[in-house]
């Protein structure tokens, strides 16, 4: 009875995420066009579609992840990583 309604509220929040993702980059993404940050140090764009995205987020090597971002994120996303198949894309 309670995993209709979180997994409506779910849906309607991932799709407002999908939407605004696009449009609000300074949110969404600021390390990629900050001009403030070198270009070396700038996160490479993810496409702009709604889920395209996805696949090349899933393809960020670990090694560039753990010299970019905190360790509270490289762990986050190693355990995102080790939850989910490898073959997905």
């Amino acid at each position: 009875s309670t995993l209709a309604p979180v997994a409506l509220s779910a849906g309607i929040y991932f799709a407002i995420f999908l939407v605004l993702r696009r449009s609000n980059r300074r949110w969404y993404a600021p390390r990629s066009y900050i001009g403030s940050l070198r270009e070396s140090e700038r996160t490479p764009a993810l496409p702009g579609g709604l889920v395209n995205w996805v696949g090349r987020f899933w393809k960020i090597p670990d090694h560039w992840a753990l010299q970019t971002q905190t360790l509270d994120s490289f762990l986050f996303l190693r355990f995102i990583r080790v939850r989910l198949p490898q073959n997905f894309e």
